[in-house]
């Protein structure tokens, strides 16, 4: 009887052990159910991890829970529960600084002290001092640790192998959400740097003004870096003597400051190492103190000093200021603003280069703007001496034909002639000779005229010029008959004295030749003047009471080698080319104002002298 009383108590026993380890496990399993959860709930990490200690509690009965993450071969508290304190403070570990922890992280297997009196090991410098029982799980991530996760109980209770596992499985479970968390931050942090990045890119790419690009870069870096107030890029001299600031944001009125280099540790230390340089105090660092007197004046309390690399030197810094409140730069900040500076480097020297090859395209331009107006002039000059060939000898032909005519007839029948037949004969050749020799002076005009690029003018005495005009023609103007009105003062105009003679020779000659009326007995009847300065020039011209001239005619009057009244009037083709070159060559124009049955007035302009 007092065996199968033996066997039910045994049996009870095992059942009631084996429903409390169901128990157990249901309640484990509820809790990791809900921690998975609040995993995939939320990414921010403190909420995370103090929803998923809550669980943890009530899976595994501890006083004190703490989850100190690594980072930088410490450990960092992330979050912790202790009953004897309301808040758990703060506090960092090396990570080589407790036995335990080391032998823990090392086996990455969870560490269970039942009794921390009886093991020599235990020593911790926080409140987890006090525990009685002590469990401490890796938290893991590709097998790598990345944190630890500790529970300790001050009571006599210890804890057993079932509750280091629990722990253990929570603690996989934490370092899955630290990992999601890190994961997310990193992408928000990538994604922000990215966003940055392109912001930047655009605003380089939309702007050729240096100036304008590199204050738009430090207004990015402020907005990203709300703890750092101020940024400011300076560019060095060639002899590396002086840094001077070309940018900042916002305008604290550095801009056009001069830092000297010399003895600039911090400076020196960038520019040899190619490397930021974070100094949190800018006004008392040793390395700053050259200019710890403008880091007062800016105002200045921690600074980020990147090196802005261009073709392998550094050509200046960009540097992000925390003002009046000091900071301390993290590493995600240094490589942000690293990459900036990286960027900006690369975009300094895309601009260089593109306004080098804006200059070269241009002066490429220029080169075959020249070549096209050379190769339009040559093309011009190539049309006129055809014109002028086949002009000479068709005016020339024609004289040196009489001359030939003339002697001919003098040499075969010289003894016949009566003395007044051969002295009309050599009056003929004579008038021939000068006739060709007027030509040979315009063609050697023209020449002068094509040939002289540069055209010493000065202020002309117009009266002098024309009296001298008329006299060369008086006895042109006796032929004819003609009557000649003009003032007796004239305006002051610039010019060459010798081709605005001819110029007026030119007209006037003309104005003799075709004037006139002759098929109504009329002589030329001519009218010289002048109208008032108008912008800067002075019109002068010839008036004529002539037949006029068709449009068509005037269209083509001061073309190259034309002669008007081909078959009315004797001329050649040269004259009035000559003046439109002439006048060009001294900043004027020609042209023509005329009227069938009403007479012609051509006129020219010339820059008025600034005393006209």
């Amino acid at each position: 009887m007092r065996a199968r009383l033996a066997a039910l108590e045994a049996e009870y026993a095992a059942l009631s052990a084996r429903y409390a380890h169901e128990l157990a496990q249901r309640r484990l399993s509820d809790a990791l159910r809900q921690v998975v959860q609040i995993i995939s709930s939320t990414l921010d990490l403190d909420q995370l991890l103090e929803l998923i200690l809550e669980q943890l509690k009530n899976a595994v009965f501890c006083d004190r829970v703490t989850v100190l993450l690594l980072q930088d071969e410490q450990f960092t508290l992330a979050a912790g529960y202790d009953s004897s304190e309301q808040d758990v403070a703060s506090f960092t570990l090396p990570r080589d600084a407790n036995a335990i922890l080391t032998e823990m992280l090392h086996t990455k297997r969870p560490l269970l002290i039942p009794d921390a009196t009886l093991d020599a090991r235990w020593n911790f410098s926080t409140a987890m001092q006090t525990a009685h029982s002590f469990i401490s799980a890796p938290l893991l991530v590709q097998d790598q640790p990345i944190g630890v996760l500790s529970v300790g109980r001050r009571d006599a209770i210890p804890y057993t192998e079932a509750d280091a596992e629990i722990v253990f499985a929570f603690a996989g479970q934490i370092a899955l959400a630290v990992h999601n968390a890190q994961l997310y931050s990193q992408a928000r942090e990538r994604s922000q740097r990215l966003s940055l990045l392109y912001e930047i890119a655009l605003d380089v790419t939309s702007s050729l003004d240096l100036h304008t690009v590199l204050t738009t870069t430090c207004r990015k870096l402020v907005e990203r870096f709300p703890a750092c107030n101020h940024s400011g890029v300076a560019f060095f001299d060639d002899a590396l003597t002086y840094a001077e600031v070309i940018a900042e944001y916002p305008d604290h009125g550095a801009i056009g400051m001069r830092l000297s280099l010399a003895n600039n540790l911090a400076t020196q230390k960038v520019i040899e190492t190619q490397q930021p340089l974070a100094i949190d105090d800018a006004q008392h660092d040793t390395l700053m103190q050259p200019v710890w007197g403008e880091m007062q004046a800016i105002g200045v309390r921690s600074i980020l000093i990147i090196p802005i690399v261009i073709k392998g030197h550094v050509a200046g810094t960009l540097g992000l200021d925390a003002l009046e409140v000091p900071h301390h730069f993290s590493p995600s900040e240094i490589a942000l603003a690293q990459t900036i500076a990286a960027q900006l480097g690369v975009a300094i020297e895309n601009a260089r280069l593109y306004a080098s090859v804006q200059q070269q395209l241009a002066e490429r331009q220029q080169i075959a703007e020249a070549l096209r107006q050379y190769t339009l002039e040559l093309e011009a000059s190539n049309a006129e001496l055809d014109a002028f060939a086949h002009t000479v000898a068709h005016d020339l032909k024609n004289p040196l034909a009489a001359l030939i005519g003339f002697s001919s007839l003098l040499e075969s029948r010289f003894l016949k002639m009566t003395p007044e037949k051969v002295l009309e004969n050599i009056r003929h050749i004579t008038s021939t000779a000068y006739k060709m020799t007027s030509i040979i002076q315009e063609l050697l005009l023209l020449a002068s005229v094509r040939k002289m690029e540069e055209v010493y003018t000065t202020p002309l005495d117009m009266a002098s010029i024309v009296e001298e005009s008329l006299s060369r023609l008086s006895e042109l103007i006796e032929e004819v008959h003609a009557e000649i009105v003009y003032p007796q003062t004239w305006p002051e105009a610039i010019g060459y004295t010798p081709w605005v003679e001819e110029v007026w020779i030119n007209y006037i000659s003309n104005a003799l030749k075709y004037g006139g009326r002759a098929e109504e007995g009329l002589p030329p009847h001519l009218v010289l003047g002048f109208d008032a300065p108008q912008d800067g020039k002075i019109r002068f011209w010839v008036r004529d009471e002539g037949r006029g001239l068709h449009p068509e005619e005037q269209s083509r009057l001061f073309a190259p080698f034309t002669r008007l009244h081909q078959v009315r009037a004797e001329g050649h083709g040269l004259g009035l080319s000559i003046v439109r070159r002439i006048i060009e060559k001294l900043n004027g124009t020609v042209g023509v104002e005329s009227k069938v049955g009403d007479g012609s007035l051509f006129w020219f302009t010339l820059p008025a002298s600034l005393c006209a």
